[in-house]
């Protein structure tokens, strides 16, 4: 009994989750490439095509990752190809079948989902606090949407909640491992880097400096794969997105406020389904680790999570215009307010945050 409720939040979220794939699956042909959302403008070269979405990109380099032959297939190939280590494993598990590989893009997501929240729920149980709230994290529609559309966050998530669990409470433990995954993490979604930015510095402020420079070390091979995406595609893989991306902003949530410009009850409608489940959230990543740096009170958690409230801040144009976008760039955010909540004792946050995510689900779905 004991283990059935540590692995009940994971197993409640993994059948709800496959439930959906199934549902999604059965309701479009018996196709598994469904999941990649794949448009002909890309498929088939085809400039007047249909755009797709991002995992058909993951998918196209999974069956052919040679940058030669895949770069005509991609939207923009450096930025593409950087998220490399989710479609290779896909392509290993499939063994090179291309008639696989659809599957194993899916299995690889679903799979990462169950391991997601079982390990959230023991990190939340480490800090003290209910393993059910990892049940919630594994709803976020962020979380969902990367697992129903071949994308890269479920994996890259799940190295960095394996390196927080090996690190301890402190992060200061098995350093050098933990190093490793954050590095794995970044070779499939760069958006990680703020947990490897929060947890150097935490652990610099802690007078850990050897311990921080091996954190620092897991930027290493993202930037010398970007030195090769240069040498390859003629540009590096940095940016805040694919076409039409537009760059970070300057101003807090200037982002979201752009959008008035172009049309305003896009934006009021936009700002209506944010408040709740994304904004609230993020202003509080800003505010609860700031006030707790002037009382003195600082936590790993609290680094980890201002990071990540400071990237959907400064979030693109680009990305708060596209509510999937946001929301995916909130998975982090997410988590670490789960984390925070339980380091801190917050047992308001568990109320609040099941009645944003339930709202977000409603309008988004």
């Amino acid at each position: 009994m004991r283990y059935l409720a540590r692995v009940a939040p994971a197993l409640v979220a993994t059948f709800l989750v496959a439930g959906y794939l199934g549902w999604v699956f059965f309701t479009n042909g018996n196709d598994p490439r469904i999941f990649a959302n794949i448009g002909t403008r890309f498929s088939a070269l085809d400039p007047s095509g249909t755009e797709g979405y991002d995992g058909q990109f993951n998918y196209y380099i999974a069956l052919d990752p040679n940058p030669q032959q895949v770069a005509p297939h991609l939207d923009v190939p450096a930025y593409r190809y950087q998220h490399i280590l989710y479609p290779l494993l896909a392509r290993f598990l499939a063994l090179g079948n291309a008639e696989a590989i659809p599957w194993t893009l899916v299995g690889i997501n679903l799979i990462c989902l169950a391991a997601l929240c079982f390990l959230t729920g023991e990190l939340l149980a480490q800090r003290g606090a209910s393993r059910w709230g990892a049940l919630v994290f594994g709803l976020w529609f962020g979380l969902i949407l990367g697992v129903r559309l071949d994308l890269s966050e479920p994996l890259a998530l799940l190295l960095v909640i394996i390196a927080l669990r090996i690190a301890g409470p402190q992060l200061d433990r098995r350093i050098v491992p933990a190093a490793l995954l954050l590095a794995l993490a970044m070779l499939s979604k760069e958006t990680v880097v703020p947990f490897l930015l929060g947890w150097a510095v935490w652990l610099i402020l802690q007078g850990k400096i050897g311990k921080a420079a091996w954190i620092a070390l897991a930027l290493v091979p993202y930037l010398g794969l970007q030195v090769w995406l240069w040498a390859v595609f003629g540009s590096p893989g940095l940016g805040s997105g694919g076409a039409g991306a537009t760059p970070f902003e300057w101003i807090p949530f200037a982002g979201l406020f752009r959008v008035a410009g172009v049309n305003l009850r896009i934006f009021a409608a936009l700002f209506a389904v944010y408040l709740p489940g994304l904004l609230i959230p993020a202003v509080y990543g800003l505010w609860a680790p700031l006030a707790d740096l002037i009382r003195r009170r600082t936590s790993a958690e609290g680094y980890l999570l201002l990071i990540n409230a400071l990237m959907i801040a400064f979030a693109p144009f680009s990305t708060f215009r596209e509510p999937l976008g946001i929301v995916r760039l909130a998975c982090g955010l997410i988590l670490c307010l789960w984390l925070y909540a339980a380091a801190k004792k917050i047992r308001w946050w568990n109320k609040f945050s099941l009645i944003g995510l339930v709202y977000l689900l409603f309008i988004l779905i």
